[in-house]
């Protein structure tokens, strides 16, 4: 590795990367799920050296298991279940799941195929490792640095001065700039914002390191993977969705999302017990769910980037059949952090 461990922590993820494995492992292990890597960017070439720093990080995440402070952080977290705490002290990534390939024209190809419970959460370390890779390769690092700054400043000072008012949470580990700097500006953001703004992180590692809040339920493949299974109509997908969520939490860690299918599907299944247990929806946070109706604005959650053009497609299949089910996340290669350079 001619780079730092990019990932040096398996709680370096979004928190509903854990949320969703939870349920899939309860409810679904026999799903089998493929995740692939697509840079959506044109004329993005990746380097032999690149690809072959990719692999070494690959090789050194895969070595990485939980450590018992962060299994004890875990436990502190209000709906996460015993049982599931005592599975992550079994887990780890494995290298056999992940395939890499490198075209003479420098697209890169990532490939994981296993268990669905198990390929999810391969997702969000790669992206971290093939972004950060990427952008030490490739640009002067230290020029992309101070202009991240720049801008994380500039967003500071617009909310301290009142001209922006709203709450958020930081979501950027997927589209950082480097493990480095998310550091750094997480930090900056707990420490200088003057109005409580941020809410907390969807990071579980940075969550834990400074004491904030970890945030995150579901993320929209969650409902996707359920368009895999073919005994369920297209239709019915956020029903059952929603229906082993519930069974699962019972009513805790309850926010939906709501903009994966057209919301008038979304809303249609809101009936008691989830519209009385469910607080709110990510598209509509503010609004109860037994009082939606078909003219709610589908407004998505506040984030300080929603772009998105690196991404991983999904596909979840059974025994008995599969249906083209394909899964979109990502961002955009030119600006990966919540404050990362153009």
């Amino acid at each position: 590795m001619k780079l730092k461990p990019i990932i040096e922590s398996l709680l370096d993820i979004d928190l509903y990367k854990f949320n969703m494995q939870a349920v899939m492992l309860s409810h679904h292990p026999e799903l089998v799920g493929e995740y692939c890597f697509k840079c959506r960017n044109t004329g993005v070439r990746f380097t032999p050296g690149m690809f072959e720093e990719i692999n070494a990080q690959i090789a050194h995440l895969c070595s990485l298991t939980f450590r018992e402070d962060e299994l004890a952080y875990l436990r502190s977290i209000r709906f996460m279940k015993q049982s599931y705490v005592e599975f992550m002290r079994l887990w780890r990534p494995l290298g056999n799941y992940v395939e890499t390939g490198l075209s003479p024209e420098g697209e890169l190809t990532v490939n994981i195929t296993g268990p669905l419970y198990i390929a999810t959460l391969f997702e969000i370390y790669l992206l971290e490792i093939v972004n950060e890779v990427y952008f030490r390769m490739q640009y002067d690092y230290d020029v992309l640095l101070s202009s991240a700054r720049e801008r994380l400043n500039a967003k500071i000072d617009a909310f301290n001065s009142g001209r922006y008012t709203f709450k958020f949470a930081e979501f950027g580990c997927r589209r950082r700039l480097s493990r480095e700097w998310m550091d750094e500006a997480v930090l900056t953001l707990r420490d200088r914002l003057e109005n409580g703004n941020m809410v907390g992180t969807s990071d579980v590692y940075f969550a834990m390191k400074y004491g904030l809040t970890p945030v995150g339920t579901y993320a929209h493949e969650f409902v996707q993977m359920y368009q895999g299974i073919d005994s369920i109509p297209l239709s019915y997908t956020n029903h059952y969705a929603m229906q082993d969520w519930y069974d699962y939490y019972r009513g805790d860690n309850g926010t939906a999302l709501t903009d994966t299918v057209p919301p008038i599907c979304s809303f249609a299944i809101l009936t008691a017990p989830w519209s009385t247990t469910t607080p709110a929806s990510a598209t509509t946070a503010a609004t109860r769910m037994s009082g939606a109706r078909r003219s709610l604005p589908t407004t998505k959650s506040t984030a300080l980037t929603r772009d998105r053009s690196s991404c991983c497609s999904a596909t979840a299949w059974t025994s008995t059949g599969r249906r083209n089910c394909t899964i979109i996340s990502g961002t955009k290669r030119k600006s990966l952090s919540a404050s990362a350079p153009s």
